[in-house]
């Protein structure tokens, strides 16, 4: 790859009216690369493309919500942990994931975070060693 300095160069010899055989033999470049430098407009480098990738997970994730959801109208030590969720996940829907992926997933899950929000609701009274008040 050139430097923009070269490019510009190459591109002045040209406007000049040096041919691309000239050019490529002042600068010692191949006459390819002079001439891929003279048509190319945009210099930005392009983004590499990121292409989703889905997880062994993706195709229960709507019955964890579904558990999940009904985990809200149970006692908290009735509702189902991520390592529950793994184990009825392996016996009724055949599942051959991880736990981590399991355990991410529950933990990063909407309905768990705004159960977790709410279990934390009481404030404790902030009393000053001695006082009542």
């Amino acid at each position: 790859m050139l430097k923009m300095s070269q490019v510009n160069y190459i591109r002045d010899l040209s406007n000049s009216g040096y041919r691309i055989a000239e050019i490529s033999k002042k600068l010692k470049l191949d006459r390819k690369t002079v001439r891929k430098y003279l048509n190319q407009e945009d210099f930005s480098p392009t983004p590499p493309v990121k292409h989703p990738v889905l997880s062994k997970l993706d195709p229960y994730k709507p019955k964890i919500l579904e558990w999940l959801a009904e985990d809200q109208h149970v006692w908290q030590k009735q509702q189902h942990t991520a390592k529950r969720i793994l184990d009825r996940l392996r016996e009724e829907e055949g599942f051959d994931g991880s736990y981590s992926i399991v355990q991410r997933y529950v933990k990063s899950c909407p309905t768990r975070a705004a159960g977790a929000r709410n279990a934390g609701a009481c404030l404790r009274a902030g009393l000053s060693p001695g006082g009542f008040w």
